[in-house]
């Protein structure tokens, strides 16, 4: 059986929710987190996709436009970052050229139009593939080498001071 990727996608706004999830749920297996969901202090948000059991999360980078949310997309990029370095985070906006400019990890924005155009979503759901199937190989080769490391210290072998350090 084949296990579809899981998305986590946060945006304040109903519509772009809606539309992600009709745009997307053939193909994943899409978490909407409403906006009642949305924790008041953005060092909040990790249970929240930690709880969507996230493959990869798409978030909006301008969550706090309606006023409702007091913290940007960019903020949670940052918190996500604490918890998980490696985990592929993708920020959609209608202002790219503000989130290029003031976003720290400019590789991730796209447009919102990867959303809602035919051809854009194609190729925005082949990147969501690939992202999610490099980070799972490397999730792999970590815990191998975990699980390696961890095989020799119980048979009472030591480790390098470089082995140690993992």
């Amino acid at each position: 059986m084949n296990t579809k990727i899981k998305i986590c996608f946060l945006d304040e706004d109903e519509n772009w929710r809606m539309d992600a999830y009709n745009n997307l749920k053939e193909d994943f297996d899409v978490h909407i987190v409403e906006i009642e969901q949305f924790p008041r202090n953005v060092a909040d948000i990790w249970p929240v996709i930690e709880e969507a059991g996230a493959d990869v999360v798409i978030v909006d980078y301008r969550l706090n436009e309606s006023g409702v949310l007091s913290y940007t997309g960019e903020n949670v990029v940052r918190e996500i970052r604490k918890h998980n370095k490696h985990l592929p985070v993708f920020m959609v906006t209608s202002f790219e050229n503000n989130a290029i400019l003031e976003c720290t990890e400019v590789q991730i924005i796209r447009g919102k139009n990867v959303l809602n155009t035919a051809e854009n979503l194609e190729q925005f759901k082949k990147l969501l593939r690939a992202a999610v199937g490099q980070y799972q190989r490397k999730k792999a080769t970590c815990e191998s080498v975990v699980r390696e490391l961890s095989n020799r210290i119980n048979k009472g072998e030591s480790l390098s001071e470089s082995e140690s350090k993992f």
